[in-house]
């Protein structure tokens, strides 16, 4: 009897195990993503605008909102400027708001395109108070 018991609930996790991926893969495939460099990401905390050296970028993105269409967040603005090399170099830092919109089909993955960086106490480092830029062509 114990065994029949044991055969049972070992073949119902199982089923689980194989049921549970399958899952996960097709409410992944249903995500709007975004690109951030070379990687695909959904919700990532963190967004490079400099690919190269990553001395660009925004970091420690809470959303706020994450749909279809857009996205929308705050995080924190940060620029290395490089003097007299990357990597001693001043990172300057500032709280912004993250917006993404621009949402592109691409293969049947939808990809929102374009960010928009905002600082509402002022200028972002070595830029405007606004910042757009386009994430995926």
């Amino acid at each position: 009897m114990l065994r029949k018991f044991i055969i049972v609930v070992l073949s119902s996790l199982l089923s689980l195990t194989l049921i549970a991926p399958n899952t996960a893969i097709a409410s992944a495939r249903n995500k709007t993503l975004v690109r951030n460099c070379d990687l695909t990401s959904y919700q990532s905390k963190l967004i490079l605008i400099a690919c190269g050296n990553g001395s660009e970028g925004i970091s420690g993105i809470k959303w706020i909102f994450w749909g279809k269409n857009s996205a929308a967040g705050k995080g924190t603005y940060y620029l290395n400027n490089c003097v007299p090399h990357c990597w001693n170099g001043k990172v300057l830092k500032k709280r912004v708001q993250v917006f993404l919109t621009g949402p592109k089909d691409r293969n049947g993955k939808y990809f929102l395109t374009k960010l928009e960086i905002r600082s509402p106490s002022g200028n972002i480092p070595l830029s405007e108070s606004t910042f757009l830029f386009e994430t995926m062509y």
